[in-house]
């Protein structure tokens, strides 16, 4: 599965929140792996076990041990927020006895708790130790050729969940608009002498900011540094421009534009 975020306000907007809302480590892994810390201690969740002994009194089923709130985010953005379907396997000593049946009960039951009021990933994790993973992987991966629910179960290690499943603060963020690209194209205009055409560059890329601020802040973030750092070394190379009229557009390009930035 492609890293995703967690989203704890799209799994507090379910239903079953108000049953069985807790913390994925502090409540449902350390119930069984005590002082492990295995997962993000900030990851809400869904403890699908109580839910089904509080909904299904008389004839509990098997459920997976955890829902949690999911997003995609690329290069900051966020989108498809949904619930995903966890199953915490790291006391297994050897996979061999996984068995399709069994895997297949726990993904469609929990389905089945959470209803439709939600989506619901596609993929259900099934998380084991990083040493019992790889065989895990391999055992699961054979039993998809018979086909089933099973085929959406994806094996993966304590640290590759930790890799797949991030915060937002973690995700990074790839600048649409390079430093060295806008550098070399405004300082082209100035060391040709062309003030006034490279002060038309700082205009057109602050309006490209403004444009932009509020759909793609960390661009705007992005903009805004090149420009305060090119003006700056702009102004330490030349504190006085060679004439009047130039000096008093860079005044005004202080007034409009950094000031405004800073």
């Amino acid at each position: 599965m492609d890293p995703v975020i967690y989203n704890n306000d799209f799994l507090h907007g379910h239903s079953q929140w108000e049953v069985c809302g807790c913390k994925l480590n502090d409540d449902i892994s350390e119930r069984d792996y005590p002082g492990k810390n295995y997962f993000d201690r900030r990851i809400d969740a869904l403890d699908m076990d109580s839910c089904e002994k509080k909904l299904c009194k008389s004839q509990p089923q098997s459920t997976a041990d955890a829902v949690i709130g999911i997003m995609t985010c690329e290069n900051k953005t966020t989108s498809n927020p949904r619930l995903l379907l966890v199953e915490l396997r790291m006391k297994y000593k050897n996979a061999a006895n996984l068995t399709k049946q069994k895997l297949e009960d726990k993904i469609v039951h929990t389905k089945q708790l959470l209803g439709s009021e939600a989506p619901i990933n596609t993929k259900s994790l099934f998380v084991f130790t990083d040493s019992v993973a790889p065989q895990a992987f391999h055992v699961v991966e054979s039993l998809k050729r018979e086909g089933g629910e099973i085929r959406n179960v994806e094996v993966v290690s304590v640290s590759l969940f930790s890799e797949t499943v991030k915060s937002y603060e973690d995700m990074p963020y790839n600048a649409v608009y390079k430093s060295e690209v806008v550098s070399a194209e405004l300082w082209s205009k100035i060391n040709k002498g062309e003030w006034m055409n490279a002060f038309s560059k700082i205009r057109f890329w602050y309006n490209k900011a403004v444009v932009i601020q509020n759909r793609y802040p960390f661009e705007y973030d992005n903009l805004r540094t090149i420009i305060l750092s090119e003006w700056r070394k702009i102004r330490e190379m030349y504190p006085c421009l060679p004439d009047d009229d130039l000096e008093l557009e860079a005044q005004i390009i202080e007034e409009d534009i950094i000031r405004n930035f800073r």
